[in-house]
């Protein structure tokens, strides 16, 4: 009883003081590196990890489209059947289960990975790697939106950050984040090239100053 008292006020902190502030910045900076570097009116998407939530996709396809884009983005999570039955409305933003990812064999144009690779674990590089040749073999570029951590006061913040934003929805929440060095060095042994970076931006609210610490948050986009 005392578990669903907690989320239930977690859920609703987040929606009435976060608001969608975070994934609305999140699609802008997504918006601006896609225009930047594709060309094509046609863009085809995979989010993986797009979460229960997928506020980012909806969010980024509105931008694309009403940029005159021809926007499809295909959404990998473990959706229920009943989530997915509530999420699958629209003809160009399709959810999946993730396990049905094996067989998902369309090339996309970008691959996004947004705040997902921490809550699988920054220290199981094995899977990581498994994940992002994955997507790297069926994309031209790789959206990797994640969290940099420079010491223990940074990293409690990313973890309270994440017990608000995620506790609720019963997402496991990491116990460690990823260090700048080991995250590059991570990427170049799978052969990927940085491109592009947005660093220093804010993501919520001047309010919230220590979520706000633009040097936590990174997109990286990935060839």
């Amino acid at each position: 009883m005392y578990l669903k008292m907690i989320k239930y006020i977690l859920k609703n902190l987040r929606k009435y003081i976060l608001s969608n502030i975070r994934e609305e910045n999140i699609a802008n900076y997504f918006y601006e590196l896609i225009c930047k570097f594709h060309t094509r009116k046609n863009i085809n998407i995979i989010d993986f990890g797009s979460g229960f939530e997928p506020n980012v996709a909806i969010l980024l396809k509105k931008k694309l489209k009403e940029s005159g884009n021809e926007v499809f983005i295909h959404c990998y999570d473990f959706y229920s059947n009943a989530e997915l039955k509530k999420l699958n409305y629209s003809k160009d933003l399709r959810f999946n289960k993730l396990k049905n990812l094996v067989i998902d064999k369309k090339n996309y144009d970008f691959a996004i990975v947004s705040d997902v690779l921490h809550h699988i674990g920054v220290k199981k590089i094995l899977i990581i790697k498994k994940i992002l040749k994955n997507l790297k073999y069926r994309s031209k570029f790789l959206l990797i939106k994640d969290h940099f951590e420079y010491n223990a006061f940074s990293r409690i913040i990313l973890i309270f950050m994440d017990f608000i934003g995620n506790y609720y929805n019963n997402v496991t929440i990491p116990k460690s984040y990823f260090q700048k060095a080991e995250f590059n060095k991570l990427i170049k042994s799978i052969n990927l090239k940085i491109i592009a970076k947005i660093e220093n931006r804010k993501y919520y609210s001047n309010l919230f100053f220590f979520f706000n610490n633009p040097n936590l948050q990174f997109i990286y986009l990935l060839k």
